[in-house]
């Protein structure tokens, strides 16, 4: 006899033909018989939960705690009752339970570094944080150094150069994001890429602006690129947080903000001290403004291309999961 005693034992290709058959027989009857088993085990459950016949400890415990009409009651609602006492209490394998039984997934625990992995692997999102990276650079760089501007180039005082650095901007920028957030809205019911390519509009058309300051002498020509500066940079402002929440679970749009602020911020740091020695490079701050005026059209092309190859795909993975 071999090793475990299955000396005599043949392979079932080396049985006769009469045998595998009786053999798969047997199986064949023993799957049935057990399929059958688990579908009467499943039918007697099922009659035992719709049955009303409540023991008198379940009723005297629903008694108190105020359910009405007990005797109309079955176990399957008695067990639900417990099962929502249970997670009311913090039992977090009962809320498991219950959402099982819905249909609904329970919630995932959000992780301090999910909002970051969702937007830097979605294509959407990744641009729009790039073209807000370069946003905030170049505003962060413009509000820095342009009162410096003014009061080298043109000779104003430290109160008109910081007053007109600001007013002019800000006040167009008030009209241009009331504008750019109604026409986003319309285009959007058509295309949900319309918010992106009224980004990257804003941008190109802001970074004229900057090329106009580069070489103006002229101070009303300059205040009034400030407001086209400022009327245009309103048209990204009004579509960010529309544009992402578009393209990122809802449970994770905080996260995905953070992450997105965190990394424009991170990045918009750096514009006061690059454009410090780019001044001291070219001699001037007026040479640093077309410089500035070509981040935002690179952003603004990126945008408009990644808007036409990957908006959708990313909505429609969110709003049609």
């Amino acid at each position: 006899m071999g090793k475990g005693g299955n000396g005599n034992l043949k392979p079932f290709g080396e049985l006769a033909e009469n045998q595998q058959r009786e053999i798969s027989r047997k199986g064949a009857y023993a799957a049935a018989a057990a399929k059958r088993k688990k579908k009467t085990m499943r039918e007697a459950l099922e009659m035992l939960m719709y049955n009303t016949k409540l023991n008198e400890q379940a009723k005297s415990m629903l008694r108190a705690e105020g359910v009405e009409n007990v005797d109309d009651l079955n176990h399957q609602m008695v067990i639900t009752r417990s099962l929502i006492a249970k997670a009311e209490a913090g039992d977090v394998q009962a809320y498991n339970a219950i959402c099982a039984m819905i249909g609904e997934k329970p919630a995932e625990k959000v992780g301090i570094l999910d909002g970051f992995k969702t937007v830097f692997t979605t294509p959407t999102a990744l641009m729009l944080t790039i073209g807000f990276s370069g946003l905030i650079f170049v505003i962060t760089g413009f509000m820095t150094w342009i009162p410096a501007f003014l009061q080298e180039e043109f000779g104003q005082n430290q109160a008109a150069a910081g007053f007109n650095s600001m007013f002019w901007t800000y006040l167009a920028a008030f009209v241009g994001v009331l504008l750019a957030g109604s026409l986003s809205d319309k285009f959007a019911a058509k295309t949900n890429k319309a918010r992106m390519l009224l980004q990257a509009f804003g941008l190109i058309a802001g970074a004229v602006f900057l090329f106009i300051m580069g070489g103006s002498k002229t101070l009303w020509v300059l205040y009034l690129s400030f407001a086209g500066w400022g009327f245009f940079r309103a048209f990204f402002d009004a579509n960010t947080y529309t544009i992402l929440y578009d393209v990122t679970p809802a449970r994770l749009h905080a996260s995905c903000s953070s992450a997105m602020i965190t990394t424009g911020f991170a990045v918009g740091a750096l514009a006061p001290v690059i454009l410090g020695a780019m001044k001291q490079s070219l001699g001037s701050l007026s040479a640093t403004f077309p410089v500035l005026g070509i981040i935002w059209v690179v952003c603004g092309v990126l945008m408009i291309i990644v808007s036409q190859t990957s908006y959708q795909k990313d909505y429609d993975k969110i709003n049609k999961a």
